[in-house]
């Protein structure tokens, strides 16, 4: 494996643990829903944090 390939790994299990906190959050706004007021900002945010990272994916193997 070159060091690229090396580096690749690294930067996939990085933003791999970054969606896994997002869509940990997700689920317990989810599971708290009634009990809390919704912000929207916020949710526009989640999302497009959550897109910026399979962007960012994505764009390392094109």
């Amino acid at each position: 494996m070159t060091p690229f390939e090396y580096v690749i790994v690294l930067i996939s299990i990085i933003l791999g643990l970054g969606i896994t906190v997002i869509l940990s959050g997700v689920a317990g706004l989810i599971r708290q829903w009634r009990k809390m007021a919704v912000y929207w900002p916020y949710l526009i945010w989640v999302v497009l944090v959550f897109v910026m990272h399979i962007h960012e994916w994505w764009n390392m193997y094109a």
